[in-house]
């Protein structure tokens, strides 16, 4: 039986080849959708990468963390993480189950370890600028923040803490440039007015 699927698969295969030999314009698209199909698969390789088993186990380690059962979401995150060191979603959930304990140097290391392998992460960048405000080191907090809006140029959060650190720091007409970022993206983010003001 499953040699009869897979004669007629390749029989599918050949007529499909067939036709796009003889309406060569669409060859093309076809060529540029299946590189594209396979630029996918690759890049959802690369960032889940996880087999059936790592899977479930990281399936629990995500309801856990979301259940607020941070101490039992590390556990499992760090188990997936001895077998999977350079995986970028691991890493990230370290840093900011590392940034809700106050954790906020372990945090740092963990997302910064997560941004050099993925490094398109908005929010990541928009957590290491909370833990690098937090931990007073401001010009790098603002470098972080710069970092998030560039990836994600509708980030309010990102451009209003942004805006907080450049008041604190006396940089006032930048402030005032973040904070009416935020009030374009976000006509409602009322937190912005008061800053500026």
């Amino acid at each position: 039986m499953v040699n009869f699927y897979i004669k007629k698969l390749i029989w599918f295969k050949y007529q499909v080849i067939v036709y796009l030999v003889m309406h060569f314009k669409f060859l093309y698209l076809t060529i540029s959708c299946r590189y594209l199909f396979i630029k996918i698969i690759m890049k959802h390789k690369t960032h889940s990468s996880f087999n059936h088993n790592q899977q479930h186990i990281f399936q629990g380690a995500l309801l856990s963390h979301q259940l607020g059962k941070i101490d039992e979401a590390e556990i499992q995150y760090k188990k997936l993480l001895k077998s999977l060191p350079l995986n970028a979603l691991l890493l990230t959930n370290l840093g900011n189950i590392a940034l809700q304990k106050g954790q906020l140097e372990d945090g740092l290391i963990f997302l910064q370890k997560s941004l050099k392998i993925a490094p398109n992460q908005s929010l990541s960048h928009y957590n290491c600028g909370n833990a690098l405000r937090d931990l007073g080191r401001y010009e790098e907090a603002i470098i972080s923040y710069d970092k998030a809006v560039k990836i994600n140029p509708n980030y309010a959060d990102a451009f209003y803490n942004r805006g907080k650190v450049q008041k604190k720091l006396g940089q006032f007409d930048k402030a005032i440039q973040s904070l009416n970022s935020v009030i374009a993206n976000n006509k409602n983010y009322t937190s912005a007015f008061w800053v500026k003001a």
